[in-house]
């Protein structure tokens, strides 16, 4: 039987990391708190963005309420052309080729992720597209009931702690993909100890931590 890749988009697959952080500062900014660091974001952000911001700002009235601004700061990043990180067509053609199933899984959707998906037809190369909600673990275990997939084929590619919760959840093996990110012009820099932090953690919890799609392809299409 094939394998079925569930494959977060933001921070995995596109290099949007920086933009989506951007946005997180703008909004404590605009409550005056001060923005936590890459790493405290991304290891901070457990099950859902909500608690993760409700927990530094007592002052947001609801999930809508946070949506509404962090969609008005991110707006500012509408325009920017996704950039792939490095070895993700070849990656995504392999996979293809080996008759790997792909589903697409975006917590956030929007014009950036339609536009990245639209270049080179790379839409149509994955099987399913779940995109605007942030419960992945209900994308995926809707998926594998529909399909009748067994767990045992089924990983979850991803870069953060949602994505790791989800795996977890729902019984399939995580793979933690984490990327040096380029950030030009952002206030707050991504270290390289943040990144070494990020990395610790998923080492601690998991087997597989990539870093490139070339080290993903080795791990799961033995290539």
């Amino acid at each position: 039987m094939k394998s079925t890749f569930f494959v977060d988009v933001d921070g995995t697959l596109v290099n949007t990391m920086p933009a989506i952080y951007d946005a997180l500062c703008r909004v404590f900014r605009y409550f005056g708190k001060k923005p936590p660091t890459f790493s405290e974001y991304v290891l901070g952000v457990k099950d859902d963005y909500f608690t993760f911001y409700k927990e530094r700002i007592p002052h947001l009235r609801s999930e809508e309420h946070l949506m509404e601004l962090w969609r008005i700061n991110m707006a500012a990043h509408d325009a920017d052309m996704p950039r792939s990180f490095e070895g993700v067509d070849e990656f995504l053609d392999l996979a293809t080729k080996q008759d790997v199933e792909l589903v697409l899984l975006s917590a956030n959707g929007g014009p950036t992720v339609e536009r990245w998906l639209a270049q080179g037809k790379r839409a149509c190369k994955f099987s399913a597209i779940y995109a605007g909600s942030p419960n992945k673990a209900l994308m995926i275990s809707s998926h594998l009931e529909q399909t009748k997939k067994p767990k045992k084929w089924a990983y979850m590619i991803g870069d953060s702690l949602i994505d790791y919760h989800a795996a977890e959840q729902t019984g399939i093996e995580f793979v933690a993909m984490v990327h040096e990110l380029e950030q030009p012009h952002l206030e707050h820099k991504v270290s390289e100890e943040c990144l070494a932090k990020i990395r610790h953690f998923f080492q601690s919890k998991n087997r597989f931590v990539v870093d490139s799609f070339h080290q993903l392809s080795e791990t799961l299409l033995l290539v």
